[in-house]
């Protein structure tokens, strides 16, 4: 169960019908807090990081260089063990892992874009290079911290909202690029695989 200041009011929000886009029931979850909005990307970085592990099985040099390699796992492995427990260990650890797979992705996405072939495997490529910002994303969010996200900032306004809405821009572009990557996902079935890993139990802090 996550943590918030007021639990039962977000659960009754999951649980509710459908009433709003997407986008702005995404964005509606930085009413509690951090954590509900980097589950909520964790949540769309796991099947990610199955179709990234997929690859492009007509393409043995992506799979050699990006499929089979093991960054964007152990990333996504990082990132689970920081919700488990988000001590300054973790949270090292996680930093490292997203410096490196940040370089990994945007070198996929280089070569997505660089790469020729067919249609269906020029569209796999660029799926896969979609699934490995999924999973950027997410660990974006959970590095997030309001001091680097307003510093330098003057407009007191500016600063508060940017505090008040936490990690919600890196949540929604890590949903945003699943959708893009992963044609036909219907919104609905979505929203049910946030709310079940924002209230899986072995995600919980120990």
């Amino acid at each position: 169960m996550i943590e918030a200041s007021d639990p039962e009011s977000l659960n009754g929000y999951l649980s509710a019908d459908a009433r709003h886009r997407l986008s702005d029931w995404v964005w509606g979850l930085s009413r509690w807090g951090k954590r509900p909005l980097v589950l909520a990307a964790f949540a769309v970085a796991e099947p990610a990081l199955l179709s990234w592990k997929q690859g492009v099985p007509q393409d043995e040099k992506w799979q050699r260089v990006f499929a089979r390699a093991t960054i964007a796992e152990h990333a996504f492995a990082a990132l689970k063990d920081w919700l488990r427990d988000t001590s300054e260990h973790t949270e090292r650890a996680l930093t490292t892992h997203h410096a490196r797979l940040r370089e990994h992705v945007a070198s996929a996405a280089r070569t997505a874009e660089e790469s020729s072939g067919s249609r269906s495997v020029c569209e796999r490529r660029n799926r896969c290079a979609g699934a490995g910002r999924v999973i950027l994303a997410a660990l974006d969010a959970a590095l997030w911290n309001a001091t680097a996200a307003t510093d330098g900032l003057t407009d007191e306004a500016e600063r508060q909202a940017i505090e008040s809405t936490g990690p919600a821009l890196e949540t929604w572009t890590a949903v945003r690029e699943y959708l893009a990557c992963t044609p036909g996902t219907a919104e609905s079935a979505l929203r049910q695989v946030i709310r079940d890993a924002m209230l899986a139990p072995p995600l919980a802090p120990t």
